[in-house]
């Protein structure tokens, strides 16, 4: 009788078990990827802030539904959205949910500008680090039709102070 082989082999990249009847140093999921440096970085999809449900969200501060849509026109999982907002992967999911609500500031802004809102949907809402006289000629650009093509009145958006208190 052959003897068996003990050893315990795992992914090279992901650390998962192999199977005894995997050849290869990476599991199935690693080996579709191929070498780890060619795993592309998540993103956003530019398509995703023309489309109206999108835009709707954010105008209400609906950040679970701004959350689903987002992800799910953009074909990302919800740990790719975590990976680019810096938020877990489990806080997303009750967000998306309806578990929990996103009302920290400083966690809004990590969201916004983690997926890359243009800020011509925003206008300077919940951008720290704007000083006045440029919201100012944001908001007279996108009323002269510069810039990107928004449903949101700008008149209504939250503005931040570089301190992070709503002005």
């Amino acid at each position: 009788m052959p003897e068996r082989d003990n050893c315990v082999r795992r992914c090279h990249l992901c650390t998962t078990l192999l199977s005894r009847y995997n050849p290869d140093p990476y599991c199935a999921g690693c080996a579709r990827l191929g070498p780890p440096h060619n795993v592309p970085t998540p993103q956003v999809a530019d398509h995703v802030w023309g489309q109206a449900d999108v835009q709707e969200a954010l105008a209400a501060r609906d950040f679970g539904k701004l959350c689903h849509l987002v992800r799910a026109r953009s074909s990302l999982r919800q740990d790719d959205m975590a990976e680019l907002t810096g938020l877990s992967q489990a806080f997303l999911s009750m967000l998306e949910s309806g578990v929990r609500r996103l009302t920290n500031i400083d966690r809004i802004v990590t969201l916004i500008e983690g997926l890359g809102v243009p800020i011509e949907l925003t206008g300077p809402m919940l951008r720290g680090s704007v000083e006045p006289w440029i919201s100012r000629q944001i908001g007279a650009d996108s009323q002269r039709g510069k810039g990107f093509e928004s449903s949101i009145d700008l008149g209504e958006t939250l503005y931040v102070d570089s301190g992070r208190n709503p002005t």
